[in-house]
């Protein structure tokens, strides 16, 4: 007689290194603001105003 015994293994996927900071420059890159170029120059010139403050 045979016997047939069957076993089942579960493979997790291991966390790759640097996975977790991919993950978070991923993120950074997707939500990153952007700013349109007047508000760009509005700014700069609201911190060269602050700059004179002191």
């Amino acid at each position: 007689m045979e016997s047939t015994t069957s076993i089942q293994i579960t493979i997790e996927p291991r966390p790759t290194p640097g996975g977790a900071a991919k993950l978070i420059r991923k993120v950074k890159k997707v939500t990153k603001r952007k700013f349109t170029v007047d508000q760009k120059i509005k700014i700069v010139l609201e911190g060269f105003r602050n700059v004179g403050v002191e």
